[in-house]
Parts: structure tokens; sequence; C-alpha cells
């Protein structure tokens, strides 16, 4: 293969008109048509991300810091900070993402693919490719942002082995621990690369080996710090024998995008499914031709480090598993995280063993008619109209959000906290952002009004709202969420006094799928409890019990806290209900054992204490509550 000099100058004239369409192409659509782009994920983070600096600590709300998803969360403070708001802010990460995918693509195929008409073709179709139905989401925004920072980093490796001496030392290691400190995800994909690296830039190899010793002891700080730190255990569950699993990847190689789409806007215009299809169509000759490639391709170690990469990512995806408990939507994750290699693997890798083999098949690609540069353009106006149906549904983002910011001041609520509630009734799909743009938006924010977002739920959020512990006494609304034919409608539902308002009618979940949320406020109540706090614990598991009553282990440390607080009525009655929703429940006897020994009541104490002692002859507290009755 006769690839040409300087693999990483500037491609030649007719690539280069070409990429430059395709540049406009991706930048001006979401220009004309944002700043309310409707990316669910992206806007959503980007409404949490922009609470006005100078309000966002103290009593009620504040952020902690964590190396956890700070990337995005920095980038957005700051530019909040220099007056960015929430919309130019929300095109800004659209187009990072996209400008950073369409960079890689245009740059390496015009050298990985000496026949310039086919090259050019490619990098019109490779435009859009960083679209697909989980980068539709939004992301999540987060997640894009690490794949953006390490394709980058993956393309200066690539261009180290072809001249590693015309190369930045520092350029890999720094943005792969950029890309770690985006999404912890990465790291796994930042340890491929550095092995990749390791064996294919022989003159990196010191400072490579530097790089994945950091790599590790980043990681182990970050899965430390993260909330959510159990979830390095469970990694091994994202993979499996990829042999029963190889017929329905290939197929949702090719179904999962348009299934995505409709799932989050309704509809997946024709236009867009064709071109998931045919994004569908070029992974998968990526995936079949890249080891051939890594092979043979002996006189290119960027093309063979490129098919190595593409068939690790062929093998990761081929052996993932889907467990939305862990890790929703896993498999596409590795695909929308490799999206510019998987295209321009897609193209170079059949290309070079075409041009190896088949070499006639290919000579009309160098010097085709004037007219069919033609071809590569209108692509690229194909592709510009195929935006257009989903990027034009931005308007809606922006007229629901100001209809239900309306709503909210109109009603005079002030100096409140207010839960967003029944998100799920919130059609179509992408404008569940909306509620997350109401959380920062500085009106309501002059009101002292803090919206608790569904994604408040989850500790890996930085955002906290010390309303969700602690009852300050300021009045509590639920925001029920509904569309009508006007838009999207917002009301505020009174709560009463003393009483926890829920997050009811909310998707999302510690882990994926609905939130239990009497497990949730149970967990709350016990930490308030360990702190000392018997009356905000009593108020979480009262809410609780709201949601489901049968809840025995509640109805114990509920009777737990009541019985601290010298109230042995109630603790009593919360005891004897969680043992008849539990008989046996060892505890709950011998709690209520306590509390009928403290009443005076010795004899019908000294029978819950037998029987908590006949499932646990051991049981500490039950033993000697029998002692104090017995005096034995």
């Amino acid at each position: 293969m006769n690839l040409r000099p300087g693999l990483f100058r500037l491609p030649g004239a007719p690539v280069a008109r070409i990429a430059l369409v395709g540049w406009v192409a991706l930048l001006v659509p979401p220009l004309i048509f944002g700043p309310w782009l409707p990316l669910l994920d992206l806007v959503a983070f980007v409404g949490l991300g922009n609470y006005p600096a100078t309000l966002s600590h103290g009593p009620l709300h504040y952020a902690v810091f964590q190396f956890t998803y700070i990337v995005h969360y920095a980038m957005s403070r700051a530019m909040a900070a220099c007056g960015i708001g929430a919309g130019a802010q929300i095109v800004v990460f659209y187009l990072l993402q996209g400008v950073g995918c369409f960079a890689v693509v245009s740059r390496l195929l015009p050298r990985l693919v000496p026949e310039a008409w086919w090259a050019g073709l490619a990098v019109a179709v490779g435009t859009l490719a960083f679209w697909n139905g989980f980068f539709l989401w939004g992301g999540p925004l987060p997640f894009s942002l690490a794949a953006t920072a390490l394709a980058v980093a993956t393309f200066c490796a690539l261009r180290e082995a072809e001249a590693p001496e015309r190369c930045d030392r520092l350029l890999v290691p720094l943005l792969a621990m950029v890309a770690v400190a985006c999404h912890p995800f990465a790291l796994l994909f930042a340890v491929i690369l550095a092995a990749l690296r390791w064996v294919f830039v022989p003159a990196r190899r010191g400072q490579t080996i530097a790089l994945g010793a950091g790599l590790l002891v980043f990681g182990w700080i970050v899965v430390r710090d993260s909330p959510e730190s159990g979830a390095a255990s469970g990694v091994p569950g994202l993979f499996g024998w990829p042999l029963t699993q190889i017929p329905q990847r290939l197929i949702e190689l090719f179904a999962v995008s348009p299934s995505f789409t409709e799932q989050l806007f309704g509809f997946c215009p024709a236009g867009l499914r064709i071109y998931f299809l045919l994004l569908g169509a070029i992974h998968l000759a990526g995936f079949v031709a890249s080891p051939v490639v890594a092979v043979v391709a002996r006189e290119s170690r960027a093309l063979r480090m490129l098919a190595a990469l593409n068939s690790v990512v062929a093998l990761l995806y081929l052996c993932s598993r889907q467990n939305d408990f862990m890790i929703p939507g896993w498999p596409w994750r590795i695909l929308t995280f490799y999206s510019p290699f998987l295209f321009v693997a897609g193209i170079a890798a059949p290309a070079y063993l075409i041009r190896r083999w088949r070499p006639a098949w290919l000579r009309v690609m160098h010097r085709p008619a004037k007219a069919a540069w033609a071809v590569p353009v209108a692509v690229v106006g194909l592709l510009a109209v195929a935006q257009i149906p989903v990027l034009g549904l931005g308007g809606q983002v922006g007229r629901s959000y100001e209809r239900t910011r309306g709503q909210i001041l109109q009603s005079g609520v002030a100096n409140a906290f207010v839960v967003i509630t029944d998100i799920d009734a919130i059609q179509p799909f992408y404008l569940r952002s909306v509620p997350f743009l109401l959380f920062g938006d500085p009106q309501i924010v002059a009101r002292n009004v803090h919206l608790f977002t569904e994604w408040h739920i989850q500790n890996r959020h930085p955002t906290r709202l010390a309303e969700t512990w602690l009852d300050l006494g300021r009045p509590a609304y639920q925001a029920a969420f509904s569309t009508s034919a006007q838009g999207l409608e917002v009301r505020l539902v009174p709560q009463p006094a003393g009483q926890v308002p829920l997050p009811v009618g909310n998707n999302q979940g510690d882990r994926g799928g609905k939130p239990d949320l009497a497990l949730m406020q149970f967990h709350l109540g016990n930490q308030l409890i360990q702190l000392g706090l018997l009356r905000d614990a009593i108020l979480h598991y009262q809410a609780a019990l709201r949601v489901n009553p049968g809840f025995a282990e509640v109805h114990n440390n509920v009777g737990v806290a009541y019985l601290n607080s010298q109230k042995l009525a109630e603790a009593a009655a919360h005891f004897q209900e969680a043992v008849r929703l539990k008989p046996g429940y060892v505890d709950a006897h011998a709690n209520l054992g306590a509390v009928l020994l403290q009443s005076g009541r010795p004899a019908e104490a000294a029978v819950q204490f037998q029987q908590a002692l006949q499932a646990d002859p051991n049981h500490a507290g039950a033993r000697e509550g029998m002692r104090r009755v017995t005096g034995k």
C-alpha cells in the first residue's frame, strides 16, 4: 500500500473542498435551530450546571467536588461565570463533540484511502458519523465528552505511530486523563489505548507504561471518590461469552439507533433511518475486515493500529451484555465511544483489502469525471437535510421551557421547595429535559424556589439540596407535569406541612429503571437516625410507608426512632406492625419487648424476648431484655 507522503498533512484540494462543505453542514444547522437542541441528557446536564454561581452554596443548595464527571460540570460553571447562558452552552457542548468526531474522520480518511474520489465520498458520508440513537439521547453528556477527549488522544496516537518525532509527548497522556475525568467508564477505553500505543509506538513505550500506571492510579481515585464505587465490582457482569449474543448484536447494529430515536422523539425521519442503516453496514464491514488488515498491513503502522483498535472494539461489542441495573445501554455506549474510528475503519480497512487483492476495482476512483465530485457534495447536502427534522424539535423545548417557567412564576410561589413529579407523563420523551432547565432558571432562583429534579435522586450528581434530607420548615409543593395540545404544562400542588414530598412518577433510579422510592426514603431515614436527627428520620420513614405500607423493616426502624424519642406508644404500634408483616422478625420482637418493658409490662415483654431468642439464641438485645425481666 502506497500511502500519500505526510500522513497527517492537509488533504488534496478536492477532498478539502468536500470537507469544507461538511464543516458547513455540521456547524450551521445547530446554530440555526439552536439554542434549545432536543438532546435530552445534554440539555438536562446543562440545566443542572447552570444554577447561579453566587447561590450555589449554603444551607439550601450546595455542590460537592468529586472527580467523577467533573469536567462537564467545571466547563458549565466556567461558561456560566463568563456570561454564557444555558442555551449557548447546549450548542457549545454539541459542537464540541461533533467537531471532535468530524475532525478525526476528515483528517484520517484522505490519508488512509489514497483514491481521492472514494475518500471524498467517505468524508461526505462521515459528516454525521457521530450521530446515532445514543448520541441523540444527549450522550449522556459526560460520556460523550469523554469519548471526544479520547478520540483526539487516539488520533494523536495514530499520528505517533507514523511519525513519533513530530508529536507532543504529553498530549496523549493528558487527553486520556481528561477523558477519565469526564466519565469513569473511559478508564477501560483509555487502558486499551495505552496498550495499543505500547505495541504500535515503540518510541513511546516508557511513557506509555507510565501512562498505564497513571490511569490505574487515577481510576482507583475516581472509583473511591465516586458515590457509585460499588459499581466497579460489577464490571465483569457487563461482558459474557459472545456465541449466544452475536446474532443479536449484529442485528442491533442496524436496529438500535432507529429504535432509540423513535423512543426519544416519537418518530425517526426516513432520511435518518437510511443513514443509520448505512452506518450499520459500514461498522459491520469494519468489524469483518479489521482483523485481517491488522495482520497483513505491514507497510502502514497507523492503519494496522486503527485496524487493531477496531478489532478490539468489535470484540468488546460482541461480548457486551445489556445490563440496565449496572450501566444502561452498555453495548451502544461502546459504539458511541468509538464512533469516528468505527466509521474510518469501516471505510479504510475494506478499501485496503480491495486495493491489495482486487486493485482494478478501485482504479476508477483515482480520476473520476469532474461531475462525479457533485455526488459527495450532494451527500453532504442530504445529511444536512436529514438533521432538520430532529434539530427542528428544539423549538418545542424552548417553548415548553418558557411556558412552564411562566406558569411557575405566575403561581406566585416563593421561598419554597418544589419536587418535580409525573415526569413520566411528559411526551415526547425528549421534553423531559425541560424541568432541568427550570432548576437553574435565574428568575425561579430569584424567588428562592428550589426544584428537586429526578436526577437529585442519584448521589453521583454533584448538586445537593438540603431539603431532600431535612425539613427546613418551608412550604413544599409537587410540580406535576403533563402535556396538552398547547404544549408542556406544570401544576403546583401544595404538600402538607411536616411531610416529605415525594418525586413520584419519575423514571430515574440508582441504576436505571424506575426508582424504588420507599427503599430510598428508608436509606435516608437510616442515615439520619445514625446522625441523631430523629425527627427528620421519622419523616423519611413515614414517606417510605406512604409508598409501601407493608415495608416491615421501615416499621421496625421508625419504631426505633420513636423509642429513642421516648414516644413509646408510637414505637410499640410500629413494632407490632413489623412482626405482623414479617413473623419471626427478630429485631422487631426484641424492640417490641424493650418498649413493653419500659411501659411496665414485663410479662408481655418476656414473650417477645422469648420469640426473638427462639429465632436467634445469640441476639444480644433479646438476651439482655430477658435478663432484665428474669433478673438472671
